[in-house]
């Protein structure tokens, strides 16, 4: 039915995209969309879908430009467009156990099979902080920065000027790759888990979640409860922003990045759909992995708001987390090998072999001391943090 998703499966599909200048994203940009709409006519992909892919890629075109102009609320006017109506999409929006980008299609199966413990299982997430020296941090230490030091708060691909957002990955490692590979020493690991009220706005979609409508045929078209046309619609159209928010520039010195319109105002038009946060791949798979689709399921990031209704310090968001105290890296490798690798089923047990890069190679993921420190993570208590106390202290 949809054997032409495979034709995605390409190099010039990878991301994210290398650049040398900022210059060169929008050209980069605008030629893989043309590359894209050039696969789809040329497979005779029905002109609904084709139409419906050629008018988000030439949107987000058009927004890029709009910003470039300095019509800034003219991009965000025009994403709003985009993505309003895909808020209400559970490919699009869930909470994490329910989460496209986290279990794939199989989360809309006919006929579940009480078999997949990954349908079923908790997703873990890691939050990470650096250090000075070996320490640990108390739960709250642990959260999001306090909205009495806004001035500290650095621009990211996935961020809003002036608000804290809590970053989560779904491994240790993906902290520490997104914390630019620190030292041991100064490498500190909490383990949470979110309500399942908090909901999330999936961006993480790759060419493996398109490609995976290949295997669909007419004899099993009943498999899953979904509009497969409509489906694949809304996946092409969110991979699409994703290439967008995918490119990594080698210039130096810039103060503006292209690369990050695109991600900051999804952040933006998020927040004002009431929703909690982004879902987003990681971009720091530098050399032999190279690319996203590699990064599930060690290395899927989660952006939450910490919602500002003027608190003091803390959001009333962190009432839905659970978080432990931090470990740190190097004190527990100071632990022996059998207390290092117990502990219980992680999530990303039902998606091994999953692979990690590490010293120059490519590993199984249970076989790096990351996964180790993920099962010892896991065993620590997480407790809410009194959040309204906390506020209290700080008036």
């Amino acid at each position: 039915m949809y054997e032409w998703t495979l034709k995605f499966e390409q190099d010039e599909f990878t991301t994210p995209a290398l650049v040398l200048k900022d210059k060169d994203y929008y050209p980069a940009l605008k030629e893989k969309y043309n590359k894209i709409y050039e696969i789809l006519e040329e497979n005779h992909v029905p002109h609904e879908i084709q139409e419906a892919v050629r008018k988000t890629g030439n949107m987000v075109l058009e927004i890029i430009q709009r910003y470039y102009s300095g019509n800034i609320r003219g991009a965000l006017k025009g994403l709003d467009v985009v993505l309003k109506p895909l808020t209400h999409n559970p490919l699009v929006v869930s909470n994490l156990k329910n989460s496209l980008a986290l279990k794939g299609l199989k989360i809309f199966r006919n006929n579940i099979d009480d078999v997949d413990q990954s349908l079923f299982s908790e997703v873990d997430l890691f939050r990470s902080r650096l250090s000075d020296e070996i320490s640990g941090f108390k739960p709250e230490k642990m959260l999001h920065i306090g909205f009495d030091d806004r001035g500290t708060i650095a621009t990211q691909r996935f961020s809003i000027p002036g608000l804290p957002c809590l970053y989560f990955g779904t491994s240790s490692y993906d902290c520490w790759i997104e914390m630019g590979k620190p030292p041991d020493n100064i490498f500190n690991v909490s383990h949470a888990k979110f309500d399942d009220t908090i909901k999330v706005f999936n961006t993480a979609v790759n060419v493996y979640d398109i490609s995976e409508f290949s295997t669909l045929t007419e004899e099993n078209k009943d498999r899953y409860n979904i509009n497969y046309d409509q489906a694949i619609q809304t996946l092409m159209s969110l991979w699409l922003l994703s290439i967008s928010a995918s490119f990594s520039i080698e210039e130096t010195g810039r103060t503006f990045r292209s690369e990050y319109i695109i991600s900051q105002l999804i952040m933006l038009v998020v927040r004002d759909s009431k929703l909690d946060g982004v879902i987003y791949l990681t971009k720091q798979l530098k050399t032999q992995l190279k690319n996203d689709n590699w990064a599930k399921p060690v290395s899927v990031n989660v952006a939450l708001f910490a919602h500002y209704q003027d608190e003091s310090i803390m959001s009333s968001i962190c009432k839905k987390i659970k978080i432990s105290a931090s470990v740190n890296y190097g004190e527990y490798k100071q632990l022996n090998a059998a207390t290092r690798h117990s502990g219980e089923h992680l999530f990303v047990d039902w998606f091994l072999p999953s692979h990690s890069e590490l010293a120059g190679k490519l590993v199984s993921y249970s076989q790096t001391q990351f996964y180790g420190f993920d099962k010892y993570l896991k065993k620590q208590q997480q407790d809410y943090c009194d959040v309204d106390e906390i506020n209290k202290n700080h008036t």
